[in-house]
């Protein structure tokens, strides 16, 4: 009986040794929005070497059974949706289990301010307009003194007839992927005009 112990016991932790250094493959593709594939991504946070994506958008990365990460595509000038996937490798995984994740993430640009706002001086009475350039913006949100009307499409904000109290701070928001970015805080002043210019 101790010997029919031992030797069930002996098997038990062999049978956990073999789980424990079985190797699965996963494997997918990764797209663009047309749906071709996008060579040199690649997935960082993998259990082991990242793996690339080859000219077809093909990648695949061997891990143990067990283990559970999240990797995230990553390319210069690209984002992608989702951000990650989460994988969680089962225990009863076998040895030449492959999963097929043809999951398509879908690429945009980066949202950068190309040219950002600058300081307005205008004529008491004058109108005032700020700019903002930016690449691949969805949305503006304009705010002057901290007060703001919401989200734009307009990359411009005009403040018509200027009266002392306008005097102070604007600044937007622009909305794009992968976040929202912030301008810099451009001033408006006045001038008053002398009686004698007036005339």
């Amino acid at each position: 009986m101790k010997y029919r112990m031992f030797f069930i016991f002996t098997l038990f932790v062999c049978i956990l040794s073999g789980i424990s250094h079985a190797q699965i493959i996963i494997s997918g593709t990764i797209r663009d929005c047309e749906g071709n594939g996008i060579a040199g991504v690649e997935l960082l946070g993998w259990p082991g070497p990242n793996p690339h994506t080859d000219s077809q958008g093909y990648y695949y990365g061997v891990v143990k059974v067990g283990q559970s990460f999240q990797p995230t595509p990553s390319k210069d000038d690209l984002v992608f949706n989702p951000e990650y996937r989460y994988y969680d490798i089962p225990l009863t995984a076998t040895e030449n289990f492959v999963n097929q994740d043809y999951v398509e993430y879908c690429p945009k640009k980066r949202v950068v301010i190309e040219q950002d706002l600058q300081d307005e001086t205008v004529e008491l009475g004058k109108n005032a307009q700020f700019k903002i350039r930016a690449s691949n913006a969805e949305e503006y949100r304009w705010y002057h003194n901290g007060f703001t009307l919401g989200w734009t499409k307009s990359p411009t904000f005009n403040i018509r007839s200027v009266r002392i109290g306008d005097v102070g701070e604007v600044w937007v928001e622009v909305r794009g992927l992968p976040k929202t970015l912030t301008s810099r805080k451009a001033t408006l002043q006045i001038t008053i005009p002398s009686p004698n210019q007036k005339k």
